[in-house]
C-alpha cells in the first residue's frame, strides 16, 4: 500500500507545482560536465545549462549550491603516473564562468557546505613503501568564495574526509594504520575523538546531533551494521544489522531507510515496502530540508535520479539527459 501510494504521487506530480533539481550531467568518458538546472517530478525536460566544465575522461564530478546560488564542485583533473588520488580540483560555477578555488584535493570526495564556504578534503602522497598501504598527508580545509583557505585539520593517514558542521564543530572522518576515528574539530580548539570505530564505514547521514553510517562488524566479518554516534558523547547505537553490504542507510522523518536486499531499493527498515522506483539499489546523494536525493542502480544501466518528500511521502522522478550520468547537487524551490 505504502509503495503504491508513492509510485501514484509520482505519476500525479508532473500536473503540480514541483521543485527544481540542479544536477551534474555527463556522457562517460566525454571529459565534459554540464550543471543543469530540471524540473523535478518530470521524466524528459532538456533543462537549463548554467555552466560546464572540463575534467578527466575517466574522472568523476560532485556538487553542492551555496545560499547565493554558486555551484561548487570537486572534480578530477590532474592526471599522475600510477595514483591520481589527489587529483582533483575545487571549481566554483556562477553566472556561467567557472572558476578554480582550489587544487589537490582527494579524488571522487564531496563538497561540504559550511555557512558560506566549503570544506574539503586535501593532501599530498607519502612516500611509497614496499609492502605497506602507503600513509599520505592529510588535511581538511575551509575554501572561502575567492579561494582563500584555512585550515580546520591536519594529520597523516589513508583518508580524512569531511562531513558536516554540527553544533560549530567540523566532523570528519579519519582512516589509517592504527584504525578509524570520527573526530571533532572546533573552531580555534584542539579536534577531539568522538569514536574509534571499524575502519569500513561509509554512507554517513546527520541525524540531529549524531552521526549515522553503515560499517562492517567488527566481530562478524559476514554482518553489516547501522550504528548511530552521538556527536557529543560519542555513545553508539546500534540501529540495524544485516549481511547486505549496500543498505545505505538514512533517517527519514524519524524513521530508519535502508535498501534490505539488493532487489527492493529503499524503504523504511521497519517495513517491507520497496522502492518506488522498482527493483535495483538506492543510494543517497543529497539530503535537503525535507527533501532526500538519490541515485537508483539497475544492472546495465546507467543510475535513475529521484527525489523522496519526506513530508508528503511523494517520490519525484528527475529527467535525465540521454546517454549521460547525473550526480545531484541542490533542490530548489522547496
Amino acid at each position: 500500500m505504502w509503495r503504491t501510494g508513492l509510485v501514484l504521487a509520482m505519476l500525479a506530480v508532473e500536473a503540480q507545482a514541483a521543485p527544481e533539481a540542479v544536477v551534474l550531467a555527463s556522457a562517460p568518458g566525454s571529459g565534459v560536465v554540464r550543471v543543469l538546472r530540471v524540473p523535478a517530478g518530470l521524466r524528459e525536460a532538456r533543462g537549463r545549462e548554467l555552466g560546464r566544465l572540463r575534467i578527466r575522461e575517466d574522472g568523476v564530478a560532485r556538487g553542492r549550491m551555496l545560499a547565493d546560488g554558486a555551484v561548487v564542485v570537486v572534480a578530477d583533473v590532474e592526471r599522475a603516473r600510477g595514483d591520481n588520488s589527489w587529483g582533483a580540483h575545487l571549481f566554483r560555477v556562477a553566472g556561467g564562468e567557472v572558476k578554480t578555488l582550489a587544487r589537490g584535493l582527494y579524488s571522487g570526495s564531496w563538497p561540504v557546505l559550511a555557512d558560506g564556504a566549503v570544506l574539503v578534503a586535501r593532501g599530498a602522497p607519502g612516500p611509497e613503501l614496499e609492502r605497506e598501504v602507503r600513509v599520505d598527508e592529510l588535511a581538511v580545509d575551509r575554501v572561502g568564495a575567492d579561494g582563500e583557505i584555512q585550515r580546520v585539520w591536519s594529520g597523516r593517514g589513508w583518508l580524512a574526509l569531511p562531513l558536516g558542521v554540527v553544533n560549530g564543530e567540523t566532523v570528519l572522518y579519519r582512516v589509517g594504520p592504527e584504525g578509524a576515528e570520527i573526530i571533532a574539530a572546533p573552531a580555534g580548539a584542539k579536534p577531539r575523538i568522538v569514536a574509534r570505530i571499524f575502519p569500513m564505514a561509509r554512507d554517513f547521514s546527520f541525524d540531529g546531533g549524531a552521526l549515522v553510517y553503515l560499517n562492517r562488524d567488527d566481530r562478524d566479518p559476514a554482518l553489516w551494521v547501522v550504528d548511530r554516534v552521538d556527536l557529543t558523547t560519542g555513545g553508539r547505537t546500534r540501529l540495524h544489522a544485516s549481511p547486505h553490504y549496500g543498505m545505505a542507510p538514512v533517517i527519514v522523518g524519524g524513521r530508519l531507510w535502508i535498501n534490505r536486499t539488493p532487489e527492493v531499493g529503499i524503504g523504511p527498515a521497519d517495513s517491507r515496502a520497496a522502492s518506488p522506483m522498482g527493483a535495483g539499489q538506492d543510494e543517497l546523494e543529497l539530503s535537503s530540508g525535507r527533501f532526500f536525493g538519490f541515485l537508483h542502480h539497475r544492472a546495465g544501466d546507467l543510475p535513475e535520479p529521484w527525489l523522496l518528500d519526506g513530508a508528503t511521502g511523494a517520490a519525484l522522478a528527475i529527467a535525465r539527459p540521454a546517454g549521460a550520468r547525473v550526480e545531484l547537487v541542490a533542490v530548489i524551490g522547496k
